[in-house]
């Protein structure tokens, strides 16, 4: 297989070292040996050591071999014809020698071939039970190359990770590495999001070398027909040589782990605690639950499905992404779902559009389904406006609560009251989203046939624009309020009125361990000062009521779409704004509860509630114990998820692999672009200073400037307000970002790759909100 390898590699004008292969045959007179290997199969002995003598007797060289080949050294490289395969590596049971001197060919050669039959290739045959009369061994004599630098490059990670490439590097020789006789650095290349890290402060390869190597593995790999390989090679004066390649083996993909962070970033930025985890876990699975309950109507199918449902999100190193492939799942049960799936991949940004293809139903079960979901999708509009109705009841009945005076057991019932009430209905918001996906999707296709030109601009003007905006409320609010005469009675009226109303909407707002308005007022009187303060670019936006022209201008199917995704998009922001505030109500529940453990001495502070999952924290009411101790160790190992790199998509071979996922890295990423692209989502161009937001503490000077950062949620629009762009890098055409920045009425565009490792503070960028475009401006 080896040779093979390198024979198919330079037919193809891959760099390899020169080299001559000699085979099994040419090599050895094999008449002798056939007839001791019949005997050994007849006799099936497990005497090793005696047979490896017996068989390694009968082999010698020819005397007419000649290996003069005029090299300075050589390399003697075993090549067994199962060797490296899909089904036997032979890892360290063969030959192989380095740096050899001419006059000691034969010698190596000779020991390379009977390497064939040694105690430890003999074990390895008997264990996988391979014919050993179908083993031959060629033998691969190889111009030395005594690299500067040599390496392992796996182009995916053999511990499971299909889709991050390892390149392990050392000075010198590759024996050298393999033995770990000398110290390696490793890089780790994630290929969704095309960024490398290291494992070591120290550096040893050029970005473009990492670049070279991972190039050259994707050819080589088209060469040898290989879904994943492992390629050995050297490096001398800068130039890359590949020694030789071979398929990593044991690589079962058959059900693969995909994880995708699109969409549930902007809801779950960065690192989340186990409250958080466990509870945003426990939401999907319930309203996954119930919208399969409306859609399918058929108990069995939902019962052999909680599978599914139990694991529609997931989390790595504390950070939280959809299990693609169980939504894919579920989306295939929808009528024209070939149709609906790339309408649902580009509202939510989902970058990579290949999934499984599984038939889930019958022809009349999809028949069945499709009727059922026409209907919801009709209703839609009147039950979102019934829940909404629902909710309110729920919320005014909530703050009306005094819940310092209850108890945990209380609390807990109060918890689940608010469960049966609004998670039993919530799946409706999800009917809504495809609702709004679908007409939107369906616009903007319509759009693309009319106006071929321009229709991405045209899109995001017709589903601008929309009066009465939940999400712009509490700004409009906020505004209201910073007019007003602090300390006056209207001024506390109207103060407790938006603790109530919108104390829970806030930067991270779906994270329970976030310090929102309402736990903390002095922050919601911190944000009235600031913008008491400077209130110049909000006046216009919170006094002038919003309407679309665009829309009025048009007739027939444009208009009919356009109100459709725009009462969708409408309703879809109400349940956003609702769901914040059902997350704030269990997060006061929750912060009870850690107030009352922490009085009974359970807990060191009230905060470390948020270390505990959701079920390890309801079990503490009727069964009280000392989690001080889980609790100290959770902090230190959120803290340092927080030093690891966050990946937009992750695919594991399975949940040991997942499990085992632990990644401490320095970034190596260096980008030479000046000009990136992404999707327009606000119309508009502007220049101006960027100021780039890694975490939400840091976006505080943001007046006048363009905000670049990895993604947005809801509660950011206190932030956009006073900025005159923004650019992300997660985001679609219905992503918060894009929604609010319309509604704010300045430029933006989301999803562009690379963005946030491309600028620095105090660049200077044009922003194209019509074309999607962002060029760095140069002085």
């Amino acid at each position: 297989m080896k040779a093979e390898n390198l024979q198919l590699m330079n037919e193809n004008k891959i760099n390899i070292p020169r080299f001559k292969i000699y085979s099994f045959n040419d090599l050895i007179n094999t008449e002798k040996l056939k007839s001791m290997l019949v005997e050994f199969k007849k006799q099936g002995s497990s005497n090793f050591c005696l047979w490896s003598e017996k068989l390694q007797a009968c082999i010698s060289l020819k005397e007419e071999l000649a290996f003069k080949l005029n090299y300075t050294a050589y390399a003697v490289r075993s090549s067994c014809n199962q060797e490296d395969g899909d089904n036997f590596s032979f890892a360290g049971v063969f030959e192989s020698f380095l740096d050899v001197k001419e006059d000691d060919l034969p010698k190596k050669v000779l020991e390379c071939v009977k390497s064939l039959y040694s105690i430890k290739a003999l074990e390895y045959i008997k264990l996988n039970k391979i014919d050993i009369e179908k083993l031959t061994m060629n033998v691969i004599v190889q111009e030395m190359i005594k690299g500067d630098i040599s390496g392992i490059f796996f182009t995916a990670n053999p511990q499971g990770i299909i889709n991050e490439s390892v390149i392990t590097a050392a000075k010198g020789r590759g024996d050298l590495l393999v033995n770990d006789v000398v110290d390696s650095i490793s890089y780790f290349y994630h290929q969704t999001d095309k960024s490398f890290f290291t494992d070591k402060e120290v550096d040893l390869l050029s970005f473009d070398m990492l670049n070279e190597i991972i190039e050259t593995g994707e050819k080589i790999k088209a060469i040898l027909n290989l879904e994943y390989a492992d390629i050995e090679f050297v490096i001398l004066n800068n130039v890359l040589y590949i020694l030789q390649a071979r398929p990593i083996t044991c690589m079962n993909v058959d059900n693969l782990i995909v994880l995708d962070n699109s969409n549930i970033v902007e809801s779950y930025p960065g690192v989340n605690l186990p409250l958080t985890e466990s509870f945003a876990g426990f939401v999907y699975q319930g309203v996954f639950n119930k919208v399969a309950q409306r859609i399918l109507q058929d108990n069995k199918k939902v019962k052999d499905m909680q599978d599914v449902f139990s694991q529609m999100v997931d989390s790595v190193n504390g950070r939280m992404y959809y299990r693609i492939n169980n939504w894919y799942s579920i989306l295939q049960f929808l009528p024209l779902s070939k149709k609906i799936i790339p309408i649902w991949q580009d509202m939510l940004g989902v970058k990579i559009k290949n999934y499984d293809k599984k038939r889930q139903q019958s022809f009349f079960g999809k028949i069945k389904t499709s009727m059922i979901f026409i209907k919801e999708l009709f209703l839609c509009p009147k039950n979102m406006e019934k829940l909404n109705i629902q909710f309110l009841e729920v919320y005014e009945y909530f703050n009306k609560q005094n819940f310092i005076e209850l108890s945990n057991h209380e609390l807990v019932a109060f918890f689940d009251e608010i469960k049966n009430k609004l998670l039993s209905v919530w799946d409706i918001t999800l009917i809504n989203d495809m609702y709004a996906f679908i007409f939107t999707g369906l616009l903007k296709m319509r759009l693309k046939h009319k106006y071929p030109n321009n229709f991405e601009e045209m899109t995001v003007n017709f589903i601008g624009g929309i009066t009465q905006m939940e999400s712009m409320k509490p700004i409009r609010e906020l505004y209201k309020l910073s007019l007003m005469e602090k300390g006056s009675k209207k001024y506390e009226e109207s103060f407790k009125t938006y603790l109530e109303m919108y104390g829970d909407r806030t930067i991270e707002e779906l994270k329970l361990e976030t310090e929102t308005f309402r736990i903390n007022p002095e922050l919601l009187e911190k944000t009235v000062d600031d913008y008491r303060a400077d209130s110049t670019n909000l006046r216009k936006v919170c006094n002038e009521e919003l309407s679309n022209t665009a829309i009025l201008k048009q007739k027939g199917i444009i208009r009919y779409l356009a109100s459709k995704a725009m009462l969708g998009i409408k309703n879809r922001e109400t349940s956003r704004l609702n769901r914040c505030r059902i997350f704030g109500m269990v997060r006061t529940i929750v912060l009870s509860m850690g107030n009352n453990l922490y009085r009974d001495g359970l807990l060191e502070s009230v905060n470390d509630v948020f270390y505990l999952k959701l079920d390890e924290l309801f079990k503490l009411v009727n069964y009280p114990e000392n989690m001080m101790e889980i609790i100290a160790k959770r902090k230190l190992l959120y803290k340092e998820y927080s030093l690891m790199p966050t990946y937009s998509r992750l695919i594991f071979i399975d949940e040991n692999a997942k499990n085992g996922y632990y990644r401490l890295a320095k970034h190596k990423q260096i980008h030479l672009k000046d000009v990136w692209h992404g999707t327009a989502s606000s119309g508009g161009i502007v220049s101006a200073e960027v100021v780039v937001i890694k975490n939400p503490a840091d976006a505080t000077d943001v007046k006048n400037k363009i905000i670049v950062t990895k993604m947005t949620d809801p509660g950011w629009v206190f932030v956009l307000a006073n900025a005159k762009g923004i650019i992300t890098e997660k985001g679609s055409l219905l992503s918060h970002t894009a929604i609010i920045s319309r509604e704010l009425k300045i430029p933006a565009v989301v999803g562009v790759d690379d963005i946030l490792e491309g600028l620095n503070n105090g660049d200077k960028v044009l922003l194209n909100g019509n074309s999607g475009e962002i060029r760095l401006l140069k002085e």
